[in-house]
Formats: structure tokens, sequence, C-alpha cells
């Protein structure tokens, strides 16, 4: 990794695919419901992190990325998992589904931009093309 400017943010990056398949097949999420699992995850990140570290609650930038389904969003998870940044996810269960829980949204651990670098620096901002 590079090294970290001094004055340097930390950052929540989210990854939010714009499909998952489910019992149902291939189910396209919209645009709301993305933006709710973008939220659902980092607000369990939050959660999950003050009780661990009890540390006063500060404001952080959050990146929104947009994977283009289920299984690149799995593979992004691996890559970060694989640099030792701590990754939270969120599994929906929704009637579009099926009756299973999906991942539908991940974030990082707040880091440095350049701890994704070469991981997240690919994945367009969110809302991504919707097709």
């Amino acid at each position: 990794m590079n090294k970290i400017e001094v004055n340097e943010e930390k950052r929540i990056y989210v990854v939010v695919p714009v499909t998952v398949t489910g019992q149902k097949g291939v189910v396209k999420q919209p645009l709301g419901r993305q933006a709710a699992q973008a939220v659902h995850v980092v607000s369990k990140m939050r959660v999950l992190r003050e009780a661990k570290d009890l540390q006063t609650w500060l404001p952080i930038t959050t990146i929104i990325l947009a994977a283009r389904d289920q299984k690149e969003t799995e593979h992004v998870w691996t890559l970060l998992k694989r640099r030792n940044i701590d990754v939270t996810h969120f599994a929906d269960s929704n009637p579009d589904y099926g009756v299973m829980h999906l991942v539908t949204a991940i974030c990082t651990e707040p880091i440095y931009k350049k701890g994704a670098e070469g991981v997240l620096d690919y994945l367009p901002l969110w809302p991504g093309e919707q097709k």
C-alpha cells in the first residue's frame, strides 16, 4: 500500500449490486431499494463498530458505489477481506427475491482512500448505469 497523507480523512465505501439472484431468478433492485440497502449496511457497521470500540461517533465521508450484480459484490468483498479490511454486509428478504435472505449491500470500516485502490476504484459511483 502507498503512503498515507497526514491530513487524509478516512472513508466508508459502500457497494450495492444493481441486480441480485434469488429463488425467483435475477431481480433488478429499484433505485430506492438500493439506497435503502446502502443506508442499512452503513447503520449496521456503525452500530457494530461503536459497540466494539466504544468511541465517540465522528462524521465520516461515505462513498456509495454500484456493482453490476451480486457476484461482483461478493468478489469485491473477498478482495477487501484479503487486505484485512473489515467488511459489514446487509442481507435483505423481499418477496421479489423469493423466501431467501440475499446480501444486498456491503461496506468497509472507515479506511483511507489508498486502502481501496485496486479493489474499489473501478466501480462507478452509485446509481451507476441503470439498464
